[in-house]
């Protein structure tokens, strides 16, 4: 059982991931960046799971400031504004995480990018 992290300004969206991945994994849902640092900070976190755009600090500020408190924490990204036809931002994002997911999610692309993310 995995120890994941999901961040979005939404709490509607953090609750519907939260759902879509319990009881197989334990989860923990903020709707922070501040409130994040300071989870990764305390407990062992094995994924990240974090929207590109949220007031105050964005979720590429979250992910390099997680990486330098836990350089191996595996990152998903998700967002309603990611493209992954606009090269900058497919660049951005594969820098920082291997898996990057559009807005509306499903349980099944959910699931398998946690599965893809986290060592069998």
């Amino acid at each position: 059982m995995a120890r994941i992290l999901i961040v979005d300004d939404d709490a509607d969206i953090v609750d519907l991931v939260e759902a879509m991945l319990t009881p197989e994994h334990q989860v923990i849902g903020v709707t922070g960046t501040a409130e994040a640092l300071e989870m990764i900070r305390s407990t062992t976190v094995d994924l990240l799971v974090t929207d590109i755009r949220m007031p105050v600090q964005n979720g590429f500020m979250l992910i390099q400031q997680a990486k330098k408190l836990r350089p191996e924490l595996k990152v998903i990204v998700i967002s309603a504004y990611y493209d992954e036809t606009d090269e900058i931002a497919r660049q951005i994002v594969h820098q920082y995480a291997p898996i990057a997911l559009s807005k509306p999610l499903t349980r099944a692309m959910v699931t398998e990018a946690v599965a893809a993310a986290l060592p069998a």
